[in-house]
């Protein structure tokens, strides 16, 4: 079973659900469960039985027959758990978001987790959430590889906002800056020297050069 919820290690088990395959099939079999191998301690009520993983026992009797008991181990899986039912994201174009950038899973699963499942709308597989280039919503699960599986949903908001060039005289192609005329002015350095400063068209990335 998985965790009820997450971290706590406990979950509800329907133990008589086992008692076909305990009793081999045995219709007209009645079967009990205890806490203990000496099958003193009943459990009261099997059908909704609160554990940790843990292991108890069977005994299983017919009317007129012997009794046989047995051990039943239990096993609760972690729960995984999106530190956030709500995720943003948000971006200027052209960038793209990396949708699971934004999920941080708890470390004490992560040897039980598969690559966590984007789907929209839980139905439709999501063809790309790893490069988001639009606006969108996406819904998520995270899901271990147990048996039975454990999940957690969560959805991520995106926003991709249009680009704004605040470069001045950008050559969109080159990245380049074009700073314009900047005229012929004469200074002082420290060492007593004189130098002009020119206007040059030999510029750099992300910016403007000029001496």
């Amino acid at each position: 079973m998985c965790e009820l919820i997450s971290s706590s290690g406990n979950s509800i088990f329907d133990l008589t659900t086992l008692s076909s395959s305990v009793s081999g099939g045995n219709a007209s079999a009645i079967v009990d469960y205890y806490y203990d191998i000496g099958l003193s301690n009943l459990i009261p009520s099997p059908n909704q039985f609160n554990s940790t993983s843990n292991v108890i026992y069977s005994k299983v009797s017919v009317p007129g027959g012997c009794v046989a008991s047995d051990s039943v181990i239990l096993t609760v899986h972690p729960k995984p758990e999106f530190g956030n039912q709500i995720l943003t994201g948000s971006v200027c174009a052209p960038n793209c978001i990396n949708t699971g950038a934004l999920i941080n899973p708890l470390p004490w699963f992560l040897q039980e987790v598969i690559p966590f499942i984007m789907l929209m709308w839980f139905s439709v597989l999501h063809p790309n959430p790893y490069s988001m280039c639009t606006s969108d919503t996406v819904y998520m699960i995270l899901e271990t590889n147990t048996i039975p599986a454990c999940r957690d949903t969560a959805e991520a908001y995106l926003a991709v906002m249009g680009g704004t060039n605040h470069i001045a005289g950008q050559d969109v192609n080159f990245n380049f800056s074009y700073c314009g005329t900047v005229g012929l002015n004469q200074f002082s350095l420290t060492d007593g020297q004189s130098r002009y400063l020119t206007n040059l068209h030999g510029l750099r990335q992300n910016g403007c050069d000029k001496g």
